[in-house]
């Protein structure tokens, strides 16, 4: 029979340059689908750990196996960054269809909501998320009766006056329109957009306003709004 052709992956190691191991905190396979990442991003991960390629993207396994070359393995130690474990979790993600996107948050959705709000609601947060627990906060955030404010968020909409307040919630209709907001207040820009959503999440950043409106209810909108809104 003919001779296997024998190739060495380098030491992985932790952040500190030692041997990664169990002192490190390591976490397990389990652990890390417990914590939502895919097989997808840790087969990512692991391709590319002591292994060097030209191929950017998130690969399939078959895509892998094609671009797998010994001459690829590196004498220098690798090192298992979680950060980048990450990178390659939000690349699939991204690369997720609707129906799929919806079904891997499917154990963090509210039971109640209705099929087009948990439609409207992955719509909205997709693109700012990369495991489950960061749909859960926006989920609370979205649906919630409680708002928690980030101290810049609340001096944000205390910057705005309640006048501005005022015109937004007497132009939020059943399905709230970013158009029909604008013309209201008669500000556009920043002095629009942050200040709104400062008073509707409790935050200046986060997933884009048009869609988020879209997902949230119109009376928890105006709600949110006359909160800060001139008497």
């Amino acid at each position: 029979m003919p001779p296997p052709r024998y190739g060495h992956v380098s030491l992985l190691v932790g952040d500190d340059g030692a041997p990664l191991s169990k002192r490190h905190g390591s976490a397990s396979v389990r652990d890390l689908r417990t914590a939502g990442y895919s097989s997808a991003a840790l087969c990512n991960q692991l391709f590319r750990l002591g292994h060097s390629t030209p191929l950017n993207g998130l690969l399939s396994l078959p895509q892998m196996a094609a671009a797998f070359d010994l001459a690829h393995l590196q004498r220098a130690p690798a090192h298992f960054d979680l950060a980048q474990l990450r990178h390659w979790q939000s690349e699939w993600v991204h690369s997720l269809s609707a129906e799929q996107a919806r079904g891997w948050l499917a154990g963090i959705l509210a039971p109640e909501l209705t099929v087009g709000q948990s439609e409207a609601f992955v719509a909205a947060v997709l693109p700012n998320v990369v495991l489950p627990e960061d749909a859960r906060q926006w989920q609370q955030i979205i649906f919630g009766e409680a708002l928690e404010f980030d101290e810049t968020a609340l001096r944000t909409v205390q910057e705005a006056g309640p006048e501005f307040f005022s015109a937004a919630a007497r132009a939020v209709s059943e399905r709230t329109d970013i158009a029909a907001l604008r013309t209201a207040t008669g500000r556009k820009g920043a002095a629009f957009f942050m200040p709104l959503r400062a008073a509707l999440t409790g935050r200046l950043h986060g997933p884009e306003l048009a869609p988020l409106l879209a997902a949230m209810p119109s009376d928890r909108v105006r709600a949110r709004l006359l909160r800060f809104a001139a008497v």
